[in-house]
């Protein structure tokens, strides 16, 4: 089964985007009900509030070329095992326009394949002025 994590992701204020949160599943046979598993797990990024401040483009950038976090995924449906076929490196957030202001904080969700990520990740924040924040 291939799917497409995909690199380009819609904001929400409180969850992750629509169509982000893949699911496999796998029956045993006809009789069986199917059992889905998540492929993606969410990455959660909070900014805390400050007067003035817009954000206007969010992205998560892969630290590793060997661990892409978007693209086409071969994925076995009955052992869970997959392979990135066609990777990315990052994912952007389609943002209008986010302001941050009072003394909350806004959240930020991404999904990516689970797994592990021993280098871990970047996220890049940029204003409504285009300067970016890490």
């Amino acid at each position: 089964m291939t799917v497409n994590v995909p690199s380009s992701q819609e904001y929400s204020s409180s969850s992750f985007g629509k169509g982000a949160a893949i699911l496999y599943g796998y029956s045993e046979s006809e009789d069986e009900p199917v059992i889905l598993h998540n492929l993606c797990a969410a990455v959660k990024v909070s900014l805390n509030s400050a007067s003035g401040i817009s954000v206007s483009k969010a992205a998560i950038i892969s630290n590793s070329a060997a661990a892409p976090i978007a693209g086409k995924i071969i994925i076995d449906p009955k052992t869970g095992q997959y392979n990135v076929s066609e990777g990315l490196a990052s994912i952007n957030l389609n943002i209008e326009e986010v302001s941050l202001e009072g003394d909350g904080e806004q959240s930020f969700y991404f999904t990516v394949p689970y797994g592990e990520y021993p280098e871990g990740f970047t996220v890049k924040f940029y204003d409504s002025e285009n300067y970016p924040m890490e």
